[in-house]
Protein backbone atom coordinates (compact mmCIF):
# COMPACT_ATOMS: atom_id res chain seq x y z
CA UNK A 1 0.00 0.00 0.00
CA UNK A 2 1.38 3.13 -0.63
CA UNK A 3 2.74 5.51 2.24
CA UNK A 4 0.27 8.83 2.89
CA UNK A 5 1.40 11.61 0.59
CA UNK A 6 2.83 13.63 3.40
CA UNK A 7 6.08 10.95 3.87
CA UNK A 8 6.85 10.47 0.24
CA UNK A 9 9.92 12.97 -0.13
CA UNK A 10 10.31 15.51 -2.65
CA UNK A 11 13.95 14.74 -3.99
CA UNK A 12 15.57 17.22 -6.69
CA UNK A 13 19.04 16.17 -7.31
CA UNK A 14 21.79 18.71 -8.28
CA UNK A 15 20.80 18.56 -11.97
CA UNK A 16 17.38 19.54 -11.34
CA UNK A 17 17.96 22.30 -8.83
CA UNK A 18 20.42 23.93 -11.58
CA UNK A 19 17.44 23.38 -14.44
CA UNK A 20 15.16 25.46 -12.11
CA UNK A 21 17.47 28.39 -10.90
CA UNK A 22 18.33 28.69 -14.84
CA UNK A 23 14.70 28.21 -15.90
CA UNK A 24 14.46 31.62 -13.18
CA UNK A 25 17.22 33.45 -14.39
CA UNK A 26 16.60 33.03 -18.12
CA UNK A 27 12.92 33.59 -17.49
CA UNK A 28 13.76 37.01 -15.47
CA UNK A 29 16.17 38.27 -17.77
CA UNK A 30 13.78 37.75 -20.78
CA UNK A 31 10.85 38.85 -19.33
CA UNK A 32 10.90 40.08 -15.73
CA UNK A 33 11.25 39.19 -12.24
CA UNK A 34 7.48 38.86 -11.63
CA UNK A 35 7.09 36.33 -14.83
CA UNK A 36 9.93 34.17 -13.47
CA UNK A 37 8.39 34.22 -10.00
CA UNK A 38 5.29 32.78 -11.27
CA UNK A 39 6.83 30.44 -13.48
CA UNK A 40 8.86 28.69 -10.88
CA UNK A 41 5.83 28.86 -8.48
CA UNK A 42 3.95 26.76 -11.51
CA UNK A 43 6.65 24.25 -11.60
CA UNK A 44 7.04 23.66 -8.21
CA UNK A 45 2.99 23.34 -7.68
CA UNK A 46 3.55 20.48 -10.79
CA UNK A 47 6.24 19.32 -8.55
CA UNK A 48 3.84 18.91 -5.42
CA UNK A 49 1.32 17.26 -7.78
CA UNK A 50 3.35 15.01 -9.10
CA UNK A 51 4.64 14.20 -5.37
CA UNK A 52 0.91 13.51 -4.63
CA UNK A 53 0.35 11.44 -7.71
CA UNK A 54 3.37 10.31 -9.35
CA UNK A 55 1.11 8.31 -11.21
CA UNK A 56 -0.06 11.01 -13.44
CA UNK A 57 3.29 11.08 -15.43
CA UNK A 58 4.04 9.32 -18.47
CA UNK A 59 6.79 6.43 -18.92
CA UNK A 60 9.66 7.88 -21.03
CA UNK A 61 10.23 5.11 -23.88
CA UNK A 62 14.09 4.73 -24.86
CA UNK A 63 15.52 5.90 -21.69
CA UNK A 64 18.05 3.81 -19.87
CA UNK A 65 16.24 4.35 -16.67
CA UNK A 66 12.44 4.07 -16.18
CA UNK A 67 11.78 7.59 -15.81
CA UNK A 68 8.14 9.09 -15.82
CA UNK A 69 7.72 12.71 -17.11
CA UNK A 70 5.75 15.41 -16.50
CA UNK A 71 4.84 18.39 -18.87
CA UNK A 72 4.38 21.78 -17.35
CA UNK A 73 4.56 25.24 -19.31
CA UNK A 74 7.09 24.91 -21.62
CA UNK A 75 9.42 22.37 -19.30
CA UNK A 76 8.84 18.85 -19.19
CA UNK A 77 9.88 17.38 -15.33
CA UNK A 78 11.56 13.50 -15.44
CA UNK A 79 11.80 12.32 -12.27
CA UNK A 80 11.35 8.29 -10.42
CA UNK A 81 8.88 7.22 -7.79
CA UNK A 82 8.63 4.44 -5.43
CA UNK A 83 6.52 4.70 -2.32
CA UNK A 84 9.08 6.93 -0.20
CA UNK A 85 10.79 9.38 -2.16
CA UNK A 86 9.99 11.09 -5.55
CA UNK A 87 13.39 11.67 -7.39
CA UNK A 88 13.13 14.45 -9.40
CA UNK A 89 16.55 14.30 -12.31
CA UNK A 90 15.96 16.89 -14.41
CA UNK A 91 13.25 19.69 -15.81
CA UNK A 92 14.30 20.25 -18.83
CA UNK A 93 12.99 22.55 -21.88
CA UNK A 94 10.45 20.61 -24.05
CA UNK A 95 12.63 21.79 -27.13
CA UNK A 96 15.34 20.08 -25.86
CA UNK A 97 17.27 16.46 -26.96
CA UNK A 98 15.52 14.55 -23.68
CA UNK A 99 17.76 11.58 -24.43
CA UNK A 100 20.97 13.22 -24.34
CA UNK A 101 20.35 15.36 -21.54
CA UNK A 102 19.50 12.35 -19.32
CA UNK A 103 22.05 10.23 -20.70
CA UNK A 104 24.68 12.85 -19.26
CA UNK A 105 23.48 13.32 -15.88
CA UNK A 106 26.00 12.79 -13.29
CA UNK A 107 23.75 13.23 -10.36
Amino acid sequence: MPKPIATRELRLRPAARRDLAGIYTYTRRQWSRQQADRYVAALRAELERVRERPEIGRRLRDAQAPFLRRVCGSHVIFYLADDDVLDVVRILHASMDFAAHLANDDS
